[in-house]
């Protein structure tokens, strides 16, 4: 559990030279890095960096950066999904709903990504105070950054689709989402609204 903290809050500072020690031994040895895939790397592991796509998008004032792995690479569990709303590492179940919306019918039923994603928007348009521990979040305009995560892996994904898989992969349109954005957004609501 300490060490996914560490994790959690040294992967996107590639400029920071980190070393964790256990009972008198190094468990972490890290050194600062000039890019951040290698950094990735480090901590993810070669084969997962190696699988990575780069990604980027923008909508309204709302950027998103980062990497996503190839369909053809997925895991067993959500231990290497990330998430950083201004440089903060949050667990949100929107977030992670557009995620596996974007890899629909992609990849296999019960099976999740690798990614990191850095989602930079001014700070009026997320409420950070929802959580004592500050890990999850409520976006003003929840709807636009669900589009804008579903469309940047999609693009991204598009490339790096076999031949066969593209031909049967869904567009990434809004067609293709906004069904399952709306039954996102019902549950964000109820779960964030004032009678919680």
């Amino acid at each position: 559990a300490c060490m996914d903290a560490v994790t959690r809050v040294i992967l996107p500072r590639r400029d920071v030279r980190v070393r964790v020690q256990a009972n008198g031994r190094n468990v972490l040895n890290l050194p600062a890095t000039r890019e951040e895939l290698e950094r990735l790397s480090l901590l993810m592991g070669e084969e997962t960096a190696r699988n990575l796509l780069p990604l980027s998008g923008v909508r309204a004032a709302a950027a998103l950066s980062g990497f996503a792995s190839r369909t053809v690479f997925t895991r067993a569990d959500t231990k290497q999904i990330f998430f950083y709303v201004n440089g903060r590492f949050v667990r949100d179940p929107l977030l992670q709903h557009a995620v596996m919306t974007a890899y629909r019918r992609l990849i296999e039923a019960r099976r999740y990504p690798a990614c990191v994603l850095h989602l930079d928007l001014p700070p009026g348009d997320v409420d950070v105070n929802v959580h004592p521990a500050k890990l999850e979040v409520r976006f003003r305009r929840p709807g636009e950054i669900y589009a804008l995560v579903v469309e940047s892996l999609a693009a991204a994904l598009a490339g790096s689709l076999p031949v066969s898989a593209a031909v049967a992969a869904p567009p990434a349109g809004p067609a293709f989402y906004v069904p399952r954005m709306n039954e996102a957004l019902r549950r964000y609501t109820v779960s964030s609204g004032t009678s919680r």
